[in-house]
């Protein structure tokens, strides 16, 4: 059993099957939990990859090798291709950090961390292109509007006040957070 259990996870760790015949073809003994947890394994393992390489190519735009070692606020140009956008990370204070988008800017948010049961809070004024919210935690953003999408990831307490438009807001691993969307006025 247990070599059973290795021979599966060397399999869904290598990537080369790619289908169910591929997968019972290779392990004609195997019951249907097993090509499931394979197929599952696979699944689990090619999110992480596109993860990995998102990380990855984030660093190579942004210039950054060390995220958030100091707390900063910048404004990059776009080079590559890429569009303009802010760059907010490493905030950990409860001193407002104000975003203003005049060009249709990304901002991206993260390694921002609310301490001592304070939060930092975050104000995008203007119309974002898009919103990147990640590795966060006790945030308070207000975001005036997003043209085109939002994404959340890896944060807890985060409150959002969306006061115009979002079309879509994509949230993975997040808990304990608070959603507003409505007019500001």
């Amino acid at each position: 059993q247990r070599n059973k259990e290795v021979k599966v996870l060397r399999a869904a760790l290598s990537g080369r099957y790619d289908s169910a015949i591929d997968k019972t073809d290779e392990f004609p003994d195997a019951s249907h939990a097993d090509l499931m947890r394979l197929s599952h394994l696979q699944s689990q393992r090619v999110g992480l990859m596109e993860q990995v390489s998102m990380d990855q190519r984030e660093a190579r735009v942004s210039g950054v090798l060390n995220l958030a070692t100091t707390p900063m606020t910048r404004h990059d140009v776009g080079a590559q291709g890429f569009g303009p956008k802010f760059v907010v990370e490493g905030h950990t204070d409860e001193y407002e950090v104000h975003v203003d988008c005049q060009q249709n800017e990304d901002v991206h948010i993260r390694q921002c961390h609310g301490l001592g049961g304070k939060r930092v809070p975050i104000s995008v004024t203007g119309l974002a292109r898009s919103i990147y919210i990640e590795r966060s935690n006790n945030l308070d953003i207000t975001v005036d509007a997003c043209a085109f999408s939002s994404n959340i990831s890896r944060c807890s307490g985060i409150k959002l006040l969306v006061g115009g438009e979002c079309p879509s807001l994509l949230l993975r691993n997040v808990h304990g957070m608070e959603l507003t969307i409505g007019l500001l006025g």
